[in-house]
């Protein structure tokens, strides 16, 4: 959900005419009402570029985690080639070496593969909670801004 320019909207708000009746709303006071929704409206906008920008900031850390990760694949592949180039005089002994260091680098990128699993839960889980958090707020102050307004409007159509 894409949130419009805060400076559009007082442009917006600003430029908006109506016409004038004679038992129709106080234009100061409605001016005055919409300056004052202008306000939060302009700190929720920040709040959501801010949290975008999070967001972008851990998407290139999970990419910088993925680039490791596969690295970390291109070694073990190394290691398992390096191995079978061993010489045929020394084929017992590099067999055995060959097997030693492969269940490392099998061991290594399987810890590496979890710990890069595991950071990504992390992230997807904080930036969930970011996102509902951040929803759950702006949805709070949409709604008590929605009702002032309902009971302001009750109010002055009461005058």
């Amino acid at each position: 959900m894409s949130l419009v320019d805060p400076k559009e909207l007082d442009a917006e708000i600003h430029a908006r005419g109506f016409d004038r009746v004679i038992k129709g709303y106080n234009p100061e006071q409605v001016n005055g009402f919409l300056n004052r929704i202008l306000r939060p409206y302009k700190n929720l906008y920040i709040r959501n570029k801010e949290l975008e920008e999070e967001l972008e900031k851990v998407k290139k850390e999970q990419d910088g985690l993925k680039e490791t990760f596969f690295h970390a694949q291109e070694t073990a592949n190394q290691i398992i080639a390096e191995a079978r180039q061993a010489g045929e005089e020394e084929r017992n002994r590099a067999a055995r070496e060959a097997d030693q260091i492969l269940q490392n680098a099998k061991d290594r990128a399987e810890e590496l593969y979890l710990t890069i699993v595991l950071q990504n839960e992390k992230y997807k889980d904080a930036v969930n909670k970011l996102v509902d958090q951040s929803y759950a707020i702006s949805k709070t102050h949409i709604q008590a801004l929605a009702n002032e307004l309902f009971h302001k409007m009750v109010s002055w159509s009461l005058q």
